[in-house]
C-alpha cells in the first residue's frame, strides 16, 4: 500500500481503538544508508532492495496487520493486538527475517540494515502525534552506536517526556528461541523470508 492508504488504515484502527478498545502498534522502518546503495549499485538494485524489504515485512505480518510504503526508503507497519511487551519482540522478529536474506548483485550479495521505531497507540491520541513519535523513535534507533546486530531501545513516557532505554546490543550468536523471540500467540508463516530479499540488522525502538 502507499502512504495515502496507510493513513486511511491508521485512521480506521484509531476509530476501532476509540470505539472498541482494540489496541495496536506502529512500526516506522527506514532502510539505512539507502543513498549509498543507489550510488554504488544503481537505481534498479535500489528498487529491488525496497521491494524485497517490503516483501519480508509483509510476510512477517499477520492477516490483520498492514504494511505500506511511507515514502522514499521508509515503511510503516500497523500491528493489531500487541502490547508494550510484545511490540519490541515483533519489531525484532521483523529485523531478524530481513537480516537473514540477501539481494544478489554482480558484485556479490548485498546486505543492508534497517532502523525501526515502534510505539503503542493510546486512546485520545492524534494521528500526527503517533506518527511523529514513531518517526522520532526510528531516528533514536538509527543513532544507537555499534555493530550490525540490533540494539533494542525501549521508550517510555515519564513526567510528560519520552525517555529511551537501550536494552542491547544482542550477543553475536546463532542460538535463538524456537519461536524467534515472539510472545505466545504470534505466528509467522513458515516461508517468511522471500528468496532474494535484503539482509539486514535493525535497531528497534518501543514506546
Amino acid at each position: 500500500g502507499n502512504r495515502r492508504y496507510a493513513e486511511v488504515v491508521l485512521e480506521e484502527k484509531m476509530a476501532e481503538l476509540s470505539r472498541y478498545g482494540f489496541r495496536f502498534g506502529v512500526l516506522f522502518v527506514d532502510v539505512d544508508r539507502f543513498k549509498e546503495v543507489n550510488d554504488r549499485h544503481g537505481h534498479e538494485v535500489g528498487d529491488t532492495v525496497l521491494k524485497t524489504v517490503a516483501a519480508t515485512l509483509a510476510r512477517s505480518a499477520r492477516s490483520l496487520d498492514f504494511v505500506g510504503r511511507w515514502g522514499g526508503e521508509e515503511f510503516v507497519v500497523l500491528l493489531s493486538n500487541v502490547t508494550d511487551f510484545t511490540l519490541p519482540l515483533v519489531a525484532d522478529r521483523a529485523r531478524r527475517l530481513v537480516e537473514r536474506s540477501e539481494v544478489p548483485t554482480p558484485a556479490g550479495p548485498l546486505t543492508v540494515t534497517i532502523s525501526v521505531g515502534a510505539t503503542i497507540v493510546r486512546k485520545g491520541e492524534e494521528a500526527t502525534e503517533i506518527l511523529r513519535r514513531a518517526d522520532a523513535l526510528m531516528y533514536e534507533a538509527k543513532a544507537i552506536p555499534g555493530g550490525r546486530r540490533a540494539r533494542i531501545a525501549r521508550a517510555s513516557r515519564g513526567e510528560g517526556s519520552m525517555q529511551i532505554e537501550v536494552l542491547g546490543p544482542e550477543p553475536e550468536s546463532s542460538d535463538e528461541p524456537a519461536d524467534g523471540g515472539l510472545a505466545a500467540g504470534w505466528t509467522v508463516p513458515p516461508a517468511a523470508v522471500p528468496t532474494g530479499a535484503v539482509a539486514a540488522g535493525a535497531a528497534a525502538a518501543e514506546r
